[in-house]
Protein backbone atom coordinates (compact mmCIF):
# COMPACT_ATOMS: atom_id res chain seq x y z
CA UNK A 1 0.00 0.00 0.00
CA UNK A 2 2.70 2.27 0.78
CA UNK A 3 4.35 2.04 -2.91
CA UNK A 4 0.72 2.70 -4.14
CA UNK A 5 1.09 5.94 -2.42
CA UNK A 6 4.32 7.14 -3.46
CA UNK A 7 3.56 6.04 -6.74
CA UNK A 8 0.80 7.90 -6.79
CA UNK A 9 2.38 11.00 -5.27
CA UNK A 10 4.90 10.59 -8.01
CA UNK A 11 2.39 10.95 -10.63
CA UNK A 12 1.18 13.98 -9.16
CA UNK A 13 4.31 15.81 -8.97
CA UNK A 14 5.32 14.94 -12.63
CA UNK A 15 1.25 15.91 -13.51
CA UNK A 16 2.22 19.21 -11.68
CA UNK A 17 4.71 20.01 -13.17
CA UNK A 18 3.39 19.22 -17.14
CA UNK A 19 0.95 21.66 -15.99
CA UNK A 20 3.28 24.44 -14.87
CA UNK A 21 5.18 23.90 -17.88
CA UNK A 22 1.92 23.84 -20.26
CA UNK A 23 0.28 27.40 -18.39
CA UNK A 24 3.92 29.13 -18.11
CA UNK A 25 5.21 28.26 -21.82
CA UNK A 26 2.90 31.22 -23.47
CA UNK A 27 3.63 33.40 -20.99
CA UNK A 28 6.90 33.33 -21.77
CA UNK A 29 6.24 33.33 -25.20
CA UNK A 30 4.72 36.24 -25.48
CA UNK A 31 7.64 37.97 -22.95
CA UNK A 32 10.40 37.73 -25.45
CA UNK A 33 8.03 39.12 -27.95
CA UNK A 34 8.10 42.53 -25.60
CA UNK A 35 9.94 45.38 -26.99
CA UNK A 36 10.55 45.99 -23.30
CA UNK A 37 12.74 42.91 -23.08
CA UNK A 38 15.31 43.94 -24.54
CA UNK A 39 18.89 44.02 -23.51
CA UNK A 40 20.36 47.74 -22.66
CA UNK A 41 23.72 46.63 -23.61
CA UNK A 42 25.58 43.33 -25.34
CA UNK A 43 28.86 43.04 -24.15
CA UNK A 44 31.37 40.70 -25.82
CA UNK A 45 34.78 40.34 -27.80
CA UNK A 46 33.28 38.54 -31.14
CA UNK A 47 30.08 38.66 -32.82
CA UNK A 48 29.19 36.34 -35.77
CA UNK A 49 26.30 36.69 -38.15
CA UNK A 50 25.05 33.78 -40.31
CA UNK A 51 22.83 33.09 -42.77
CA UNK A 52 20.02 30.65 -43.15
CA UNK A 53 22.51 27.98 -43.88
CA UNK A 54 24.76 28.64 -41.09
CA UNK A 55 27.51 30.70 -43.10
CA UNK A 56 29.43 32.99 -41.55
CA UNK A 57 28.06 36.31 -43.49
CA UNK A 58 29.57 38.75 -40.85
CA UNK A 59 31.64 39.69 -37.96
CA UNK A 60 32.24 42.44 -35.42
CA UNK A 61 35.51 41.58 -33.34
CA UNK A 62 38.26 43.29 -31.74
CA UNK A 63 42.13 42.01 -31.56
CA UNK A 64 44.17 43.75 -28.63
CA UNK A 65 44.12 46.78 -30.35
CA UNK A 66 41.88 47.26 -33.04
CA UNK A 67 38.17 47.00 -33.79
CA UNK A 68 37.10 44.95 -37.15
CA UNK A 69 34.11 44.31 -38.92
CA UNK A 70 33.85 42.05 -42.27
CA UNK A 71 31.40 41.10 -44.59
CA UNK A 72 31.63 37.73 -46.77
CA UNK A 73 29.79 37.01 -49.34
CA UNK A 74 27.83 33.46 -50.32
CA UNK A 75 31.19 31.95 -51.02
CA UNK A 76 32.34 33.12 -47.37
CA UNK A 77 35.35 34.97 -48.74
CA UNK A 78 35.86 38.53 -47.50
CA UNK A 79 34.59 41.59 -49.17
CA UNK A 80 34.33 44.33 -47.12
CA UNK A 81 36.48 45.32 -43.81
CA UNK A 82 36.16 48.25 -41.92
CA UNK A 83 38.33 48.73 -38.96
CA UNK A 84 39.74 51.40 -36.03
CA UNK A 85 43.95 50.61 -36.58
CA UNK A 86 45.40 52.77 -33.60
CA UNK A 87 47.03 54.83 -36.76
CA UNK A 88 43.77 55.45 -38.05
CA UNK A 89 40.64 54.13 -39.78
CA UNK A 90 40.40 51.82 -42.82
CA UNK A 91 38.23 50.54 -45.62
CA UNK A 92 39.24 47.44 -47.24
CA UNK A 93 37.41 46.30 -50.30
CA UNK A 94 38.50 42.64 -51.77
CA UNK A 95 37.66 40.65 -55.18
CA UNK A 96 35.89 37.48 -55.25
CA UNK A 97 38.86 35.86 -54.25
CA UNK A 98 39.58 37.85 -51.01
CA UNK A 99 42.53 39.45 -52.58
CA UNK A 100 42.65 43.45 -51.36
CA UNK A 101 41.41 45.66 -54.37
CA UNK A 102 40.72 48.67 -52.30
CA UNK A 103 41.73 50.44 -49.50
CA UNK A 104 41.01 53.84 -47.90
CA UNK A 105 42.69 54.93 -44.77
CA UNK A 106 43.22 58.30 -42.69
CA UNK A 107 46.78 58.37 -40.70
CA UNK A 108 49.23 60.45 -39.54
CA UNK A 109 50.04 61.41 -42.88
CA UNK A 110 46.74 62.05 -43.67
CA UNK A 111 44.11 60.61 -46.14
CA UNK A 112 44.50 57.92 -48.72
CA UNK A 113 43.71 55.63 -51.66
CA UNK A 114 45.09 52.45 -53.03
CA UNK A 115 43.60 50.70 -56.06
CA UNK A 116 45.25 47.43 -57.35
CA UNK A 117 44.14 45.25 -59.93
CA UNK A 118 43.56 41.38 -59.83
CA UNK A 119 47.35 40.38 -59.42
CA UNK A 120 47.66 42.99 -56.87
CA UNK A 121 49.73 45.86 -58.88
CA UNK A 122 48.98 49.12 -57.67
CA UNK A 123 46.70 51.03 -60.25
CA UNK A 124 46.02 54.25 -58.23
CA UNK A 125 47.58 55.46 -55.67
CA UNK A 126 46.77 59.02 -53.88
CA UNK A 127 48.05 61.00 -52.55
Amino acid sequence: MKTDRITKFLMLLIAAGLWANVMYRPAAIAQSKDKDTAQAEVRAHKFVLVDENDKQRAVISTDKANPLIALYDQNQKIRVGLNAHKDGPGLLMYDAEGKQQMAVFADKNGPGIIITDEKGKIQFNAP
